[in-house]
């Protein structure tokens, strides 16, 4: 079962991507199983700007058999002013296999899109 991210204080890094989550091989990117992340773009905001921005969320992944977020950059996306965010889960047999008991429940990629809704 997806569990919370742990709370933290201060100022993140964000500044690296994440790799994505282990699925079929699109290119040579390398992939792990730590891969539960928001990847979040914004247009540049001043400090003092009280502005709200709408907010897309992307899902990506239409087959749920790899991780294709690396495919989806924000260069094209960010020429509008709107918050983007990617969601990342986990897909293939870690995200979506069922033994039909509680071994292995599935739907684990579906829990992963909903924690990070709900987080």
């Amino acid at each position: 079962e997806p569990k919370p991210a742990d709370r933290w204080s201060g100022v993140l890094n964000a500044t690296e991507k994440k790799k994505p989550c282990i699925g079929i091989q699109y290119s040579n990117v390398e992939m792990d199983e730590d891969c539960l992340y928001l990847d979040i773009y914004t247009p540049q905001i001043r400090e003092e700007c009280n502005s709200k921005y709408p907010v897309l969320v992307f899902f990506p992944g239409d087959n749920y058999l790899g991780d294709n977020s690396f495919l989806y950059g924000p260069d094209y996306m960010m020429k509008n002013e709107f918050v983007l965010v990617i969601i990342n889960f986990r897909v293939g047999a870690l995200g979506f296999l069922s033994t039909g008991n509680s071994a292995a429940v599935g739907n684990y990629g579906l829990k992963d899109q909903l924690n990070h809704l709900d987080g």
